[in-house]
This record gives structure tokens, sequence and C-alpha cells, in this order.
């Protein structure tokens, strides 16, 4: 009986130990944390075209996340603490934003504009209003944090309002997934759905 007790005993001991992660699982998935964190909190602001330019940072360590930035106004400051907070896995946010009205106009058209070139480098096109602009950073903002499949390669056009997808995808679902997330997203008067199903 004492024999078969030990021998639980070492069985226990041994298999806790073999499970236990190393510290790379655990940096890593605090990073997956803090990146999930910071992608769910920058997806919220770019459901506002006034608070798109504003940066965010995520400490998952310490459960944390960080606004920095200019806004025209009060209101717009907080707007973005209030949408960050919303977002259920953010216990704390530190509010270092700004408000400076030609500051903020003036982040806000570097924002557009970076925003344009970043589009022209993979192939996506945006047309001449900020507001395209804007419905391009959202769609792209959810489109990543919905993807699941890493291969997967969408191209984004907006112009007037009107977002045509193009690209391949692996399966139909994600076609139909990625079309719904465009036309969800406040400002889209038409979707034009051109992916191909290529698994």
């Amino acid at each position: 009986m004492k024999f078969a007790i030990a021998t639980i005993s070492a069985a226990l001991i041994f298999g806790v130990g073999c499970s236990r992660p190393g510290p790379n699982a655990a940096t890593t998935s605090d990073e997956l944390k803090q990146d999930e964190l910071k992608q769910a909190v920058q997806e919220k602001l770019a459901s506002d075209a006034q608070l798109s330019h504003v940066q965010v940072s995520a400490d998952a360590s310490q459960n944390q996340v960080v606004l920095t930035g200019s806004v025209a106004n009060e209101d717009e400051r907080r707007t973005a603490v209030d949408l960050a907070k919303s977002v259920n896995a953010t216990p704390s946010v530190l509010d270092n934003i700004n408000v400076e009205p030609v500051a903020a106009a003036s982040a806000g058209d570097r924002a557009v504009e970076q925003t344009r070139e970043k589009a022209k480098e993979v192939g996506n096109k945006i047309g001449a209003s900020i507001e395209d602009a804007w419905v391009y950073t959202s769609i792209e903002a959810k489109l990543v944090g919905h993807t699941a499949a890493p291969a997967l390669k969408i191209n984004v056009d907006v112009e007037n309002n009107v977002v045509t997808l193009r690209g391949e995808v692996k399966t139909a679902e994600m076609k139909e997934q990625a079309e719904r997330i465009a036309r969800e997203t406040a400002g889209v008067k038409e979707v034009r759905n051109l992916l191909q199903v290529r698994a």
C-alpha cells in the first residue's frame, strides 16, 4: 500500500513538473494577450473617424491600456477613453491624450496620408475623401481581428464609400465573413465581393 501511494505521488509530482510551461511559453502568451488587447481597443477607436489617429499601447502584465496622441476637444478625449474601457478585457485605461485642436487636425491629416501610402504599398486603393480612408482603416482592423487563416490575403478598395474586396480566400465561409465585416462597417454604402475561393 505504501509503495502504491509513493508511486502515485511520484507520478503526480513528475506530471506536474512536466506540464509546467517554460518562460518562453509564458512570454508568448503575454505577447498574444497584449496584441489582442491592443487590437480590440484599436478596432473600437477605428469606429469613430475623429479618433482613428489616437495611439494605443497595451501592457498585459499590468492589464492596462495606454492612450496617447491629440484630439480636437474634451468630448473626443472622453469618447476615446470610454471606447477603450468598453472592451471587456480592459480593466484600466491610462489617459495620456492631449486636447489640442490644431495638433489633432494635423495628426488626422498625417494619419490619412499614411493610410493612403500603406494601402498603396499592399495594392489597395482609397478614394479622395477622409471618410474613404476611415472606412478602409475600420475594415482592415476588423479583418485582422476576425480572420483565422494566416495565409488569407484580402485586398480592400474604398471609393465614394463603396468597398471592393479582391484576392483569394480558402473557403466560402471566409468570403462571406469578409463581406459581412465590410457591410457592417459604418459609412459603407455598397460592397462588391470579388474574392475567389481557392483551397
